[in-house]
């Protein structure tokens, strides 16, 4: 949950210099990723470059891709930050075995830039500016690690990332202008979870105001959808759930009622908050198939007491 006030700033909004990426224009098709066969991981279309140096910001946002020797022994994908001190064949915490990263140092991070600076869960960067290991699932990170897919949490974020010092020796990153649907290894204590399951209403939830910006699928799955909440508060943790009253209004297409249950917890306080509901439709898919004995179908999505609505298509 991030806390804004009195302005609320685009969900997971990542940027990088020449390229602005939206998290919720998850409509648009990914981006190509290709070499130019130099070695250097140098894209030939649609790449961003950003340096760090003294008084620079350092920032470069979104991003992994998929390359990356892995460990028998421990399972981790070669790439980022893996242990708490430097260890042989890294300096300063940095995998050099990472075909990703040839800089003979991290990059210079800038902790003022907040989340989607180094350390942030919305940075392919640790926390010492090495670049975090590329995953598919937790068992590709360390114990103490989750495997995050930020395309699954409304995020953005480029689907290659290679980092080389430039002729002054100073360490420069491009990404793609693209969206990636893989994940990168972030602490445990980052990770926002996994999707909710859609669970059955029973009439016992809890009802505190809240404000629907937007909806739209996870680039990742289009099986989650994911809900743009705001509400007052910033005091107490927020607690969200998704239900359905196992009820298809019959329209063309079929339509449905969710309700999103929202405990504030008693926060009197006044922040403007917001947060990004993720819930697993998959058992409303079988619920429709089931119904009208067919395997594919469109239902109209609305949420209860907010306007508008989405197409759910499988």
């Amino acid at each position: 949950m991030r806390h804004t006030c009195p302005l609320l700033l685009p969900l997971f909004a990542l940027s990088f210099t020449g390229c602005v990426l939206s998290p919720k224009d998850l409509g648009e098709e990914p981006g190509t990723d290709e070499t130019d066969g130099s070695g250097t991981g140098q894209t030939d279309a649609g790449s961003s470059h950003t340096s760090a140096t003294a008084g620079e910001t350092g920032q470069v946002s979104g991003g992994f891709d998929t390359v990356g020797a892995t460990s028998s022994e421990t399972g981790q994908v070669s790439g980022g930050f893996g242990t708490d001190t430097a260890t042989d064949g890294s300096f300063g915490g940095c995998d050099l075995d990472d075909p990703r990263f040839t800089c003979s140092e991290p990059m210079a991070c800038d902790a003022s830039l907040g989340q989607d600076s180094c350390g942030g869960l919305d940075s392919k960067f640790d926390e010492h500016g090495c670049l975090r290991a590329s995953c598919t699932t937790h068992d590709g990170c360390l114990q103490s690690e989750r495997c995050h897919v930020p395309a699954l949490w409304g995020g953005c974020v480029s689907s290659h990332v290679g980092c080389e010092d430039d002729e002054n020796g100073v360490c420069e990153c491009f990404t793609t202008d693209d969206c990636g649907s893989g994940g990168y290894c972030v602490p445990g204590e980052l990770w926002p979870g996994e999707p909710r399951q859609l669970a059955e209403c029973n009439g016992s939830e809890p009802t505190d105001g809240f404000m629907l910006e937007t909806m739209a699928f996870a680039l990742a799955d289009p099986d989650v959808l994911l809900l743009y909440v705001q509400t007052g508060g910033g005091c107490e943790q927020h607690e969200w759930s998704v239900c359905w009253d196992s009820t298809f209004l019959e329209s063309l297409p079929v339509r449905v009622r969710l309700t999103v249950a929202h405990d504030a917890n008693d926060d009197l306080c006044e922040a403007l908050i917001s947060d990004t509901v993720a819930v697993d439709l998959t058992m409303l898919e079988q619920a429709y198939q089931d119904a009208y004995n067919t395997e594919m179908g469109t239902i109209s999505i609305g949420v209860a007491d907010q306007p508008g609505s989405i197409e759910y298509t499988f």
